[in-house]
């Protein structure tokens, strides 16, 4: 009986070549159609596998829009002279005159040259040009001497760096925004960033400015609707051997983290008026199916940036037993993970000796040409950033330089400053910065293959490959069904007749 169910099932598949294999006339024939079969349901096998690999994988598909808004958050602006630190404020017994003192010596450079109010540019070179000093020169003025700097620099007290640093009115000359002085809530003296390349930077913080939402937002793109910063870098105090051009960073930020990306801001030049567009962009990700190993960060804003530079400062003080950015690992002495991370020693010593900058420099080579397998820094699911659009105008033009002294007389309280063209240029600026447009860019990720197209392919390839469908599984359900049934019922008759027999024969008798 189940042969006879299997024939009548060969009889009405819908699976291509299976009746063949049965009606054929020919032994060969069966023969071919039967290798056809396996070969296609060969191919099936691979292909589903295949296709659950790449379901497995998770694809991802990105997809660009642009989105329209009657208001856009205003960004934050980190704003941060070139010269990190006052070179007249800190005495002559502080540590940060120890990579100064080298640098001279090595290079025979007389430091009282620098205490002149005369131009260098101007200045009698015939004895300075007549002193022999080593051909081999390296990055030593350039890069090392700087990075000794920074590391003294680090070490500072927040109270110390403050005191050093040049003040806010001095720097600020000049600060509007939507053509109305900006609050001292939303910037000023208080509201500083530390950094490690440029010291303390200023932040002027929207959410605090009188007169827009508390929220940041404003509703008009423009100059007219942006902020407008005077600004004078001062370069009488620029740092020999450490500041080697003048000017400021800005940075637009939609959250101000604990390291200062460069990458994302813009430097600008003395001497000229620098109006920014800012543009923003948001980037949506997906983190993908696997929990162990995310693709993105869901709980965390912080930039692979942020997490790359905490890498490398962790790297750092692990393997020289001390911080190259002391000022960020003392916000973190009480924290528990740190605590069992560091030792005692680790935990209270700064980079400060030659052997530590060396230490420094060979641990940061290994950043160089790969990140080490513990620094797992992923982007985080929701980004917003702002990208500028910079134009550089020559500044201040003739007729602008009595309103421009007006202001440098009232804001530096002093009296006949005596700056030529040369000398204004050298030490100020203009800078705007503004919204481009209420429009902004949206970057969004979205899986690309789900269950739904894993089965749509499955089908497809057992539709290409052998003629199956959904059908097809109900007609083999159906065989079964009756292999079953019909094994029970040739069972049932068996029993049955084997009482029925001697009744038969008894009643012949």
């Amino acid at each position: 009986m189940g042969k006879t169910a299997v024939a009548e099932y060969v009889d009405y598949a819908t699976i291509h070549g299976v009746e063949r294999i049965k009606n054929s006339p020919f032994a060969a024939l069966k023969i071919t159609w039967l290798i056809a079969l396996c070969a296609s349901l060969g191919m099936i096998t691979w292909q589903v596998v295949m296709l659950y690999q790449k379901y497995d994988s998770h694809p991802v598909s990105t997809s660009i829009e642009m989105k329209t808004v009657k208001k856009m958050k205003f960004p934050t602006i980190v704003i941060c002279n070139t010269n990190p630190i006052q070179y007249h404020s800190f005495p002559y017994t502080s540590p940060l005159e120890d990579p100064l003192n080298e640098a001279a010596a090595k290079y025979s450079i007389d430091r009282e040259m620098f205490e002149s109010n005369d131009s260098l540019f101007t200045y009698n070179y015939t004895d300075f040009d007549k002193i022999k000093v080593p051909t081999d020169f390296d990055a030593d003025i350039m890069v090392n001497t700087a990075e000794k700097f920074k590391m003294r620099l680090s070490n500072l007290s927040e109270s110390e760096l403050k005191e050093f640093s040049q003040p806010y009115d001095t720097f600020v000359l000049s600060c509007t925004f939507a053509g109305k002085s900006c609050s001292q809530s939303a910037i000023g003296s208080d509201s500083t960033f530390r950094t490690y390349d440029y010291g303390l930077c200023f932040v002027f913080d929207p959410t605090k400015q009188d007169g827009i939402s508390p929220s940041g937002e404003v509703s008009s793109s423009g100059q007219r609707y942006g902020l407008e910063l005077l600004l004078n870098v001062d370069q009488f105090e620029s740092v020999p051997f450490v500041t080697s051009s003048s000017g400021v960073v800005i940075a637009p930020l939609y959250d101000v983290g604990e390291y200062l990306d460069a990458n994302a801001g813009v430097f600008v030049p003395t001497g000229f008026q620098a109006d920014i567009a800012v543009s923003k962009t948001v980037t949506e990700r997906v983190p993908g199916k696997n929990n162990e190993s995310p693709m993105c960060d869901v709980i965390s804003n912080a930039s692979v940036y942020d997490c790359l530079r905490q890498c490398r400062q962790e790297n750092i003080a692990l393997r020289c037993g001390c911080y190259q950015q002391v000022y960020l690992f003392n916000k973190v002495k009480d924290d528990t993970d740190f605590n069992e991370t560091f030792d005692d020693e680790t935990r209270n010593r700064a980079c400060l000796s030659d052997e530590d900058y060396v230490c420094i420099i060979k641990a940061l080579d290994e950043f160089t040409n790969s990140t080490p397998s513990e620094c797992k820094c992923i982007s985080p699911c929701r980004e917003e950033v702002y990208t500028q659009d910079i134009t550089l105008i020559s500044w201040p033009t003739e007729k602008y330089l009595p309103i421009l002294r007006r202001i440098i007389t009232a804001k530096l309280q002093t009296g006949n400053i005596g700056f030529d063209r040369n000398q204004i240029r050298d030490n100020f600026l203009l800078v705007r910065v503004y919204l481009k447009t209420l429009s902004y860019e949206v970057i969004k990720e979205s899986y690309a293959y789900e269950i739904v197209n894993f089965v749509s392919d499955i089908g497809g390839q057992l539709g290409l490959w052998a003629g199956f469908s959904v059908l097809s599984i109900l007609e083999i359900m159906e065989l079964v069904f009756l292999l079953v049934t019909k094994k029970d019922n040739q069972t049932g008759p068996e029993k049955t007749g084997s009482r029925e027999k001697p009744h038969a024969q008894r009643k012949r008798r």
